[in-house]
């Protein structure tokens, strides 16, 4: 039971932070982009696993990327926030070199406002200067590089596939 208490508690302080970013930056537009702090998942936080809540720059017309600039983690009372050249190097990998379409001072007056509100709600902040670094785990392999690595796999395969058809005929007598 504690734990459900827990769980609406820290959604509750997420829920509050989302008004109080409402109310600070509602008359906020950088660039026809409007600044939204997300509230929690489902209205939950999961006991605090599922807290974090994401800043966003929110379109104002239709068929505009939402591009995410930061987040706020109520549990950690942690924040992450991008600065401009972030911004720019993810929106351009993300858009196939597309320029990102915030204007770089209204973005750092924007940032700087996040900031001070970030740090008014007692939360540490982490400036993202560079995009992340994709984990290797979460990648692909690599297709065989050459003809040998697909005959070695395709070797293995028909080896093994051999092995399993002897050990059955012999366990049925018929070898």
């Amino acid at each position: 039971m504690a734990h459900n208490i827990k769980a609406t508690k820290f959604a509750q302080r997420g829920i509050d932070i989302v008004a109080l970013f409402a109310a600070a930056f509602e008359s906020r537009s950088v660039n026809g982009y409007v600044p939204v702090l997300r509230e929690p998942p489902a209205g939950t936080t999961a006991g605090g696993k599922q807290a974090v809540q994401h800043m966003i720059l929110e379109p104002t017309s239709d068929g505009e990327p939402t591009i995410t600039i930061g987040h706020v983690n109520v549990v950690t009372r942690t924040a992450k926030l991008r600065s401009y050249d972030c911004m720019t190097l993810m929106h351009a990998s993300r858009f196939a070199g597309q320029p990102l379409p915030i204007d770089q001072a209204r973005y750092q007056a924007l940032f700087d406002s996040v900031s001070d509100f970030i740090r008014r709600l007692g939360m540490n902040i982490e400036i993202e200067t560079r995009p992340p670094d994709v984990a290797p785990s979460s990648r692909r392999p690599p297709p065989p590089s050459n003809i040998a690595d697909v005959l070695l796999w395709l070797g293995l395969a028909v080896a093994v596939a051999t092995a399993a058809v002897v050990v059955y005929l012999r366990a049925t007598g018929r070898l």
